[in-house]
Order: structure tokens, then C-alpha cells, then sequence
């Protein structure tokens, strides 16, 4: 009886001795258990925006040369002019940075993939501003290209305006 206790007694000691040093050498060889991630804290969304009087800023670049309404200075006013458009029901109104701090930066690239007269155009860009670090969002005259060059520029500068229209947060961050 005493020596059934004395090897009970020396396999639970060995059992012991072998689960520390394989424990040990896990953590020696890298297979230990990792920490969790724990991504950094949302910053507060930004809420949709209403009757503010907002200074912005352009930067139009084109993939072709453009002719007629399509120069930089006529494109420029028919984004202003949607915008203003859009946000008119807001109470929200806009016009070119002059002199003074700018609330919103756009940066368009329009493309024409027509030739002689059969104009094909598409847009793409971001929008940047209102105090956030970094790019608020990509935007886009959509999928497919268009024939009328003020329907391009329409549909992309809606694309702008929906996110001052609904506020935004940061990618991975639940909507409140």
C-alpha cells in the first residue's frame, strides 16, 4: 500500500515537472499564446452637417485635353453650382476658398475614352477636409460613363455632397 502511494506520488511529481518545462519551451519558441488586438478607440463620428456657409477648394486634372465647358475653370463652377444645389435643402451653401481657411478639399481626375465627337466620360476622386486626418472617402461618377459631360460632373459631385449630407465615421467604427 505504501509503495502504491510512493509511485502514484512519483508520476504525479514527474506529470508536474514535464507539463512546466513543455509550458516553458512553448514560450521559449514562440508558441505561446498571442495577446488579442485591441484596435485604438473610434474617434466620434462626425455628424451630418446643416447650415454652414463652407469654403472649398478644387484640384481638377484631366486625362485628355479638354475643350468647351470641360476647362478646369468652367468644370470648377459646375461643381459649386451642384453642390450648392444639394445643399440648398440643408441649409447648407458653398463657395471657393478666397482668403480664408478652406472647409473641404475635392480632387477630381475626369476622363474621356471617346474619339471624334463620341465622348465617353468618367470621373474619380476624394474628398478630404472638415478637421479629419486623412481622406474622408473615394468618389466616383459611378460604373459606366457618360455622354453628357454636366451628368458626369453631377452625379460625382452628389456622390461629395452625400457624405456631408450623412456624416461619416472611421472605417471599421460602428454608425451612431
Amino acid at each position: 500500500m505504501l509503495k502504491g502511494r510512493l509511485l502514484r506520488g512519483l508520476l504525479i511529481a514527474a506529470l508536474t515537472v514535464a507539463v512546466v518545462a513543455i509550458s516553458g519551451w512553448m514560450g521559449l519558441s514562440g508558441c505561446a499564446p498571442t495577446p488579442s488586438y485591441t484596435p485604438p478607440p473610434c474617434p466620434a463620428p462626425i455628424a451630418p452637417i446643416r447650415y454652414q456657409n463652407m469654403a472649398m477648394t478644387y484640384n481638377i486634372t484631366y486625362t485628355y485635353t479638354p475643350k468647351g465647358d470641360e476647362a478646369a475653370g468652367e468644370t470648377q463652377s459646375m461643381i459649386e453650382s451642384r453642390l450648392n444645389d444639394d445643399g440648398r435643402a440643408d441649409g447648407n451653401s458653398f463657395h471657393t476658398a478666397n482668403g480664408e481657411a478652406t472647409n473641404f478639399y475635392i480632387y477630381i481626375t475626369i476622363s474621356d475614352s471617346g474619339y471624334n465627337g463620341n465622348d465617353k466620360w468618367t470621373a474619380y476622386g476624394s474628398l478630404y477636409g472638415w478637421g479629419w486626418n486623412g481622406q474622408i472617402t473615394s468618389l466616383s461618377s459611378g460604373p459606366y460613363a457618360y455622354t453628357n459631360f454636366q451628368d458626369m460632373v453631377n452625379k460625382f459631385t452628389d456622390d461629395a455632397y452625400t457624405w456631408i449630407h450623412n456624416g461619416w465615421h472611421r472605417n471599421g467604427c460602428p454608425s451612431q
